[in-house]
């Protein structure tokens, strides 16, 4: 027997210093945040009879922005040729030589290319990727190396913010850094922290927003006709459900609405690329096809997926990460 529930919660944009919606417990007390749902709940979602979920997912939209900002030319090459990967480039720049995809040492450069990105230091990246501080600092001096201009953009963030006070995204918004300028006009330094925050503002702060603005458009195709129901916005995603086989009607009206959504800045102008995706339930998502997805193909697909790893040993990935990368029970 399947029972059909809801789970409640609270909503709200107050909160946030990058614009991303806040979830938090229902005014009732009921419910969670539901944007940060563990994998282990997510496969207990399931669409709601006779309908199917359509989502996307914003592509490596934190690193593109990094690199537009940074003036990184060999990572906005790499983004803009689909012919290239730059999970696996940068891989090559951080422990000098190729590896495989998904392999730990692929997932392990990723930590690392994020951490640095983010003036991250080996402490903290080796309670992230579980590799000892030795190494974490010579990867990140590695990258570094390979992609200086990352922490020319920390400087001239840092310069900015003690200038003007404040850093304006994309999309106009300003945000004013007012413990920085205090600590700055006292002490004459502004912290680690303050200088992490201010780095990771604007490319934090841009998906949600893209995200943000295409959900007010998303929402009008209901005015239009569309049968269109909202069930979930994450940092960079979202999800709604459509009658099935109307997949199709869905992604063509969406398309150019993400498409329309360009950023500007003295690099170039560029569109976030968005990873289309549909399923029966909200863990196992899969790639838009162009074409309906009858719901005994997806549990074709699904059974594929379980046999190369089953669904405990996906949980358990999905819940402790690199840590626990060769524990089994």
């Amino acid at each position: 027997m399947i029972y059909m529930f809801n789970l409640d919660y609270g909503v709200g944009v107050e909160v946030t210093e990058t614009f991303r919606w806040a979830m938090y417990k229902h005014p009732l007390g009921y419910g969670l945040n539901a944007q940060t749902d563990p994998k282990a709940l997510r496969y207990f979602k399931l669409a709601p009879e006779g309908r199917i979920f359509v989502g996307g997912d914003l592509s490596q939209v934190e690193a593109r922005v990094v690199a537009y900002l940074s003036h990184c030319r060999e990572l906005i090459e790499c983004f803009n040729d689909p012919t290239r990967s730059v999970h696996l480039e940068n891989a090559l720049a951080v422990l000098g030589r190729a590896v495989e995809k998904d392999t730990p040492e692929y997932t392990m450069s990723k930590s690392i290319v994020h951490g640095s990105n983010f003036r991250e230091g080996p402490k903290v990246l080796s309670s992230q990727c579980g590799q000892p501080i030795p190494l974490c600092k010579k990867l990140l001096a590695n990258y570094h190396r390979t992609r200086p201009e990352i922490h020319v953009w920390h400087d001239d963030t840092w310069d900015t913010v003690k200038t003007k006070g404040q850093l304006t995204n994309f999309f106009g918004d300003s945000r004013i850094f007012y413990e920085a300028v205090s600590t700055f006009s006292m002490l004459g330094i502004m912290t680690e922290q303050q200088w992490k925050d201010a780095i990771a503002w604007i490319p934090q702060s841009t998906p949600p927003r893209i995200v943000g603005i295409a959900l007010v458009e998303i929402a009008k195709l209901r005015s239009q006709g569309m049968d269109l129901w909202f069930h979930h916005q994450g940092h960079d995603s979202f999800i709604c459900s459509i009658p099935i086989g109307e997949e199709q009607q869905f992604f063509d009206a969406v398309t150019p609405i993400f498409a329309n959504i360009k950023l500007v800045t003295p690099s170039g102008v560029f569109v976030i690329p968005v990873e289309f995706q549909v399923g029966y339930n909200f863990g196992d998502m899969f790639k838009y096809s162009g074409k309906p997805l009858a719901m005994k193909d997806w549990q074709g697909m699904l059974d594929k997926k379980l046999d190369k790893l089953p669904r405990n040993e996906q949980i358990l990935t999905g819940t402790y990460g690199v840590h626990l990368q060769n524990w089994r029970p």
